[in-house]
């Protein structure tokens, strides 16, 4: 898979920081447990009206070994992948 992935930051927990580019790409949103609650979602929605849009959690989770985050940013990249492709951004 050839291409380029952006992680877009919420920043320090404040939704004005959010760039208007990042605004109408979001997509997907970090959990470190699927199912839980999102501080970044949480930041995101107080600059971003995301009625009718779809967004999909990944999996965020650190570990103590090195391998656990290359996974997750590994199933994550390819997911996102797979957003784009299907014309979600």
């Amino acid at each position: 898979m050839a291409g380029k992935h952006y992680d877009i930051s919420a920043g320090p927990r404040d939704p004005e920081y959010i760039t208007i580019k990042a605004k109408k790409c979001i997509i997907a949103y970090p959990v470190r447990a699927l199912g839980e609650k999102s501080t970044a979602l949480n930041i995101v929605k107080g600059a971003v009206d995301l009625t009718g849009r779809r967004i999909e959690e990944l999996l965020s989770k650190m570990g103590p070994h090195p391998s656990v985050m290359e996974s997750n940013c590994r199933d994550a990249t390819e997911k996102t992948a797979t957003m784009v492709t299907d014309n979600r951004c």
